[in-house]
This record gives structure tokens, sequence and C-alpha cells, in this order.
């Protein structure tokens, strides 16, 4: 005569309590490991726009927006800093 463990009649939420406990983990990691491509594809783009060559400032604005590239891409400016209009941003005390 084989052994019964319980009476049976908590297998349904057994199985929900078990069944939870593989799927949340599972769904983290995954989710994860998409985080971590698209990591990885943001960091990838921000490198390649580091890397290039600079552009002139009309240039980059004739240019328009370009997907992940506008944020680090180098700009090459010149003018004259004008002094008499600067300002101390300091901490407030």
């Amino acid at each position: 005569m084989p052994l019964k463990m319980g009476g049976g009649g908590g297998r349904p939420l057994g199985m929900m309590v078990f069944g939870s406990l593989v799927a949340v983990p599972f769904g983290l990691g995954t989710w994860q490991m998409q985080r971590r491509e698209w990591k990885k594809n943001l960091m990838d783009s921000r490198l390649e726009a580091l890397r290039s060559e600079p552009v002139s400032l009309m240039d980059a604005i004739t240019m328009g927006k370009t997907p992940g590239g506008d944020e680090s891409r180098k700009v090459l400016i010149s003018g004259t800093f004008d002094h008499k209009r600067e300002l101390l941003v300091g901490e407030d005390t």
C-alpha cells in the first residue's frame, strides 16, 4: 500500500505557489537579458558617435536628428567668450 502525503486538497494552491516561484525568476531573467542587449546596443552607438570625427555646428543642425547619435556627437564651434556677462553659480547656503 503506497503512502500518501497530505490529503490532496491543497494541490491546486501548491501548484500555483510553485508555478509562481518558477515563473517570476524566469520572467525577471528574461527581462534582464533583453535589457542587457538594449544596453550593449546603446553603448555601441554612443562609442561610435564619440569615435567619429567632429562636425561643424551648422552641419549638425542641418543633419537633423539621427537615432542614438545626437547625444554623443562631437561638434566644432568657434567664438569669443563674453566675460562681462559671466555669472558665478554656487551652492545656496
